[in-house]
């Protein structure tokens, strides 16, 4: 047992063998603070050093409890941040799980094949520097090349503007955002030499002589001798009786065709929403400057023409897509 040796009582007491109560206070441990209460009424209040014992433990139990406090704050501090946290790790999770997954992409568009696009069909013609020459796979309207019969050009006739204008138009945002605007080559008719006027900036735009011979045919612009059918052509079911026109024997009559592939070709052959074939218009001029160059309904490409102003024409737009 320790003992002060400065104190007076543990010396007085050392025969006993036993301290002092404040010495007995200091090495004693208490269960609980109740026997601590007891001890200090029955045992230590006699002693000159009560009152002090008594006022340090009371501060050292308002630390005790202040202490608890403090440590249950702090727990529920802790419990509501942990709290938080697991929430918004839950929050997170469960946007992960709710989150569509990414599609895979779509396969690049090959040359031959059929896509959709603006809410058509369309023939892939071509793949170039990241842009595809697309061409209505129907025939989608029947329009005039132009509203009067009067000598015009692909530049200024009243289908070109329709299209890039009232067409480009009904097509959603996000379509027409991936059509490029290109320049547009309108070359002489490469058997009559009838002019074709300024190249044109255009969205959308038709096939021209050169291009519906290249993407669908054998690419050969050669004029073809002229044929028993289509001399018959001439002679009667056009003219009947009246003769073939002096102009028809200047501009190579009967040595010489006015059209490639006179009995067809199936990859022109262009049909309604119906299933029926048409015919349908080409940029080109024909043979003069108020003819305009088209494709027949069994697929040859008419070099001589149609009226301009015939509403009867079919319209099969053409555009680049940016990939």
């Amino acid at each position: 047992m320790v003992r002060h040796i400065s104190c007076p009582i543990c010396k007085q007491q050392a025969e006993l063998n036993t301290p002092c109560p404040t010495c007995e206070f200091e090495n004693r441990v208490f269960a609980t603070t109740e026997d601590t209460d007891n001890w200090l009424q029955t045992v230590a209040k006699p002693h000159k050093r009560y009152y002090e014992l008594q006022q340090s433990y009371t501060q050292l139990h308002a630390e005790h409890q202040e202490t608890k406090k403090q440590i249950n704050t702090i727990s529920k501090e802790t419990k509501k941040q942990s709290e938080e946290t697991k929430n918004q790790i839950a929050a997170i999770i469960k946007r992960l799980d709710e989150k569509p997954k990414a599609e895979p992409p779509k396969p690049k568009p090959k040359v031959g094949s059929t896509i959709p696009f603006g809410g058509y069909n369309w023939r892939v013609l071509d793949i170039q520097g990241g842009q595809a020459l697309l061409l209505s796979d129907l025939v989608l309207e029947f329009r005039a090349y132009h509203k009067d019969l009067k000598d015009i050009t692909w530049e200024n006739c009243t289908l070109r503007q329709y299209l890039n204008n009232d067409f480009y138009n009904k097509l959603p945002d996000t379509d027409k955002n991936r059509i490029a605007q290109r320049s547009i080559s309108n070359h002489d008719n490469p058997w009559f030499a009838t002019k074709g006027g300024n190249n044109t900036l255009d969205r959308i735009f038709l096939l021209s002589i050169e291009e519906v011979v290249k993407y669908l045919g054998d690419g050969s612009l050669e004029r073809p001798k002229m044929s028993a059918d289509e001399k018959k052509f001439w002679d009667v079911d056009v003219f009947e009786n009246n003769g073939v026109s002096d102009w028809l024997k200047e501009n190579g009559y009967p040595e010489l065709s006015f059209r490639i592939d006179f009995h067809g070709n199936t990859k022109r052959v262009a049909r309604d929403s119906n299933g029926k074939a048409c015919w349908w218009w080409l940029r080109s001029p024909g043979t003069l400057s108020f003819d305009a160059a088209n494709v027949y309904g069994v697929g040859c490409v008419d070099f001589d023409g149609n009226y301009v102003y015939n509403a009867s024409g079919g319209v099969r737009p053409a555009l680049w897509l940016n990939l």
